[in-house]
């Protein structure tokens, strides 16, 4: 079964990556498996399962596509009038309400995710009647919709105003558990303050709404993001409490606990990482009652084939692919982690001083070996798709893991006691807030530390990476357990310190560095000179914040002397009060514009939080900047928008970079009246490269060498425009773009 399921799983994930040639391919399998079981060798036998699982995965996957997929693009992009019932409840976005649908169109059965004004909220079994546009999430061709698509979602909806809802007398019996762990919630948010119910409800759901982006940023930077994304580690602290308390592998606890690890996914959603956890208890409890040997290969390869045989495109999950390399990584080498830890004498000589130390430092230990185990296999997943990784995560499975299981557990008992007497509830909640608080300061404190966080975003990562890999070979070899523990260590912890050391000189060594980060569409870029450090925005669409916290520390910098904001869209300020918070800022120079929102007053106010001096630009300044002089020149125009963006001019001998924001061509030939500007090297297109800004009358005067555009790829706007695109190439300026090259650098 193991063999059969590997062969399949492998095919399902080729194929849905895009395998040219799958049919010819799985029948030429199907011909091999054939021929391998004919010669009847054990070797053959095997080869030959896996052929089968894979020539029947190839069919099976593009089957799936062609039956449940391919119809949902005949109505992409179309309006029609439709009746949805309500899957789930309702959750604010940035878009408006959000909301799991099912349905049926002309004959087809689909689950959909249906966008609404603020004021659209659905619960469970409620119908909604009205105009739809439908998007499909179809994948095979694309990723734009990825996240929806491998969850089982045909479409994306938007919710016109002319509707009709009909509320449901009662919860149908197929969304209790959702019911109840909606109720749940609810009685956290009554026994909790804001801050720790958001932390408990998203331990027990993976609904993060309740917490600030910013410590969502510092969950990733401390390598416990999946703590609240209602991992398989959730199933397992609630099987461990089950286990505990009937007995271990008993029959109590397989009748107790397969019921209730399923009520529990349910309840959540289902997610991937808790399906196959789910899956993994059950095959466990069950070959209990059956009094079979629970071979586990087999166990996780299982739990995979069942995962995708209703949904293929899950394979492509990167939460489904995380959990299952964690897990293979959890049992391929935590128990030879945690003997190398737990047999080294300094632990030994302290677990010797009294019992107490056993008990405390036991835990520990296997956190500390768990979290190291899943490094081999999930940092490449992690730099593939966030190209970052968190390099505290051992620290964190020391320090924050242990926790976890306590605050997990006593939100839950106080949940559910509060629903039989609020008082019990409210003394428990007591301990369960200091347990909150405490567990959230040391996630603070452990993303604060240096170095927590490393990035792709230089060719020294790599290098470390290569070194990181070696090491981890070495000890896998038999030889190795000679070595003592405290070698391997100081190796790695010497490869990243070099390879930080060398990235940064190349910082130092510049007398101007010049950095534009792809931030998709928005725009955010990190100038150093000689020690002195700014970033000119902080805005767009991806957590702009969080990729810049991650480069600059990636650089080993830690600190902003500088901090520019052009104008108050949220693609260039987004970002800035969760940049204050994150980092050190001496002083924030402010555009002296009327905001029309409330960017603005966000930013002062976390300016104030923080201690960075606020200056708003009235009048030009001109001021040292390392080994360059920097210009801040005010606006042209004293108004809210893109004409009154503040500009930034960067000089270092013969070598000049002009930043103007989104001014369109009128304020750019303001500029350079009021302005003694002449050939520059570097220009940083205006307003993403739209085809009003970066005119001609800016391109004949300044004569740029280079033309920098922060744009998202094939976003909604058209940047940048043929327009833009075509005055550049016939200035002759080289254009560089972040939707095409990532993170760009320029070095004087």
């Amino acid at each position: 079964m193991a063999l059969f399921a590997a062969g399949f799983s492998g095919a399902v994930l080729f194929n849905m990556m895009g395998l040219p040639y799958g049919t010819v391919l799985s029948g030429s399998l199907l011909a091999v498996a054939v021929v391998l079981f004919l010669l009847r060798c054990p070797w053959s036998i095997r080869l030959g399962l896996v052929a089968l699982g894979a020539s029947i995965g190839l069919v099976w996957s593009w089957s799936y596509v062609q039956r449940e997929v391919r119809w949902t693009d005949d109505y992409d992009g179309r309006v029609r009038t439709l009746s949805m019932e309500a899957a789930a409840y309702s959750r604010t976005t940035a878009y408006g309400t959000a909301t799991t649908v099912s349905g049926v169109v002309d004959g087809h059965s689909f689950t959909a995710v249906l966008y609404g004004e603020y004021d659209l909220s659905l619960k469970p079994g409620d119908m909604v009647h009205g105009l739809v546009k439908l998007q499909s999430t179809d994948t095979y061709w694309g990723e734009e919709d990825l996240f929806y698509g491998t969850r089982g979602v045909d479409f994306t909806m938007r919710l016109y105003d002319r509707h009709q809802v009909q509320k449901a007398d009662s919860i149908p019996v197929r969304y209790w558990p959702l019911y109840f762990s909606h109720i749940l919630q609810e009685q956290l948010g009554k026994l909790l303050p804001e801050v720790e119910k958001g932390y408990a409800v998203a331990l027990l759901s993976g609904d993060r709404g309740g917490l600030s982006e910013l410590f969502q940023t510092q969950l990733s930077q401390s390598g416990t993001n999946h703590i609240v994304a209602v991992s398989g580690m959730h199933i397992g602290i609630l099987m461990g409490a089950i286990m505990l308390l009937l007995g271990q592998y008993g029959w109590k606890s397989s009748v107790v606990g397969l019921p209730l690890i399923w009520i529990f996914a349910l309840s959540v959603g289902m997610t991937a990482s808790v399906v196959r956890s789910a899956i993994m208890f059950s095959l466990l409890l069950i070959a209990y009652l059956a009094h079979r040997d629970n071979d586990i290969p087999t166990t996780i390869l299982l739990a995979l084939l069942l995962i995708i045989l209703p949904n293929p495109r899950a394979i492509l999950d990167v939460g489904l692919q995380l959990s299952f390399t964690s897990v293979t990584g959890i049992l391929l080498f935590s128990s030879r982690i945690f003997q190398r830890f737990w047999t080294s004498q300094p632990i030994q000589w302290l677990v010797s001083q009294h019992r107490i130390f056993r008990k405390l430092i036991r835990p520990v230990c296997a956190g500390v070996a768990s979290s190291i185990a899943v490094i081999p296999l999930t940092m490449p997943l992690s730099l593939l798709y966030f190209d970052s990784f968190s390099l505290v995560t051992p620290l964190s499975g020391a320090v924050i893991v242990p926790l976890i299981p306590a605050c997990f557990l006593l939100s839950m008992i106080a949940a559910l006691i509060s629903l039989l007497s609020m008082p019990m509830a409210i003394v428990l909640s007591y301990p369960l807030q200091w347990l909150i608080g405490m567990t959230m300061g040391l996630t603070r404190w452990v993303a604060g530390l240096p170095f927590a966080w490393m990035t792709m975003d230089n060719g020294y990562a790599l290098i470390f990476l290569v070194l990181f890999y070696g090491i981890v070979l070495v000890l896998l070899l038999d030889f190795a357990q000679s070595i003592r523990l405290w070698i391997p260590v100081a190796a790695i912890g010497c490869s990243f310190l070099g390879c930080l050391l060398l990235s940064s000189l190349e910082y130092d060594r510049a007398q101007l560095s010049v950095t534009m980060l792809n931030v998709g569409q928005g725009q955010c870029i990190y100038v150093e000179s000689k020690g002195i450090s700014a970033m000119y925005d902080c805005g767009g669409e991806d957590r702009p914040a969080a990729r810049a916290v991650s480069f600059l520390h990636s650089a080993g910098r830690f600190r902003l002397h500088v901090l520019l904001v052009s104008h108050y869209d949220s693609d260039h300020a987004g970002g800035v009060p969760e940049l204050l918070r994150s980092v050190r800022v001496d002083t924030i120079y402010l555009p002296a514009t009327a905001d029309d929102g409330d960017m603005q007053a966000q930013i002062v106010a976390a300016a104030e939080e923080t201690g960075t001096q606020v200056y708003f630009v009235k009048q030009d300044l001109t001021m040292t900047f390392g080994a360059s002089v920097l210009s801040v020149y005010a606006p042209v125009f004293a108004i809210d928008g893109n004409n009154g963006s503040l500009s930034a001019h960067w000089r270092y001998d013969q070598f000049d970079v002009l930043m103007t924001g989104d001014m369109d061509t009128t304020a750019e030939r303001i500029l350079l009246n009021r302005q003694s500007l002449s050939a520059i090297e570097v220009l940083v297109a205006g307003h993403h490269g739209a085809a009003t800004s970066t005119g001609d009358t800016l391109l004949e005067q300044l004569t740029p060498e280079l033309v920098l555009i922060s744009v998202g790829a094939e976003n909604s706007y058209g940047h940048p425009a043929a327009e833009t695109l075509e005055r550049l190439r016939q200035s002759g300026a080289s254009v560089y773009r972040t939707d095409q090259c990532g993170n760009i650098t320029i070095r004087r």
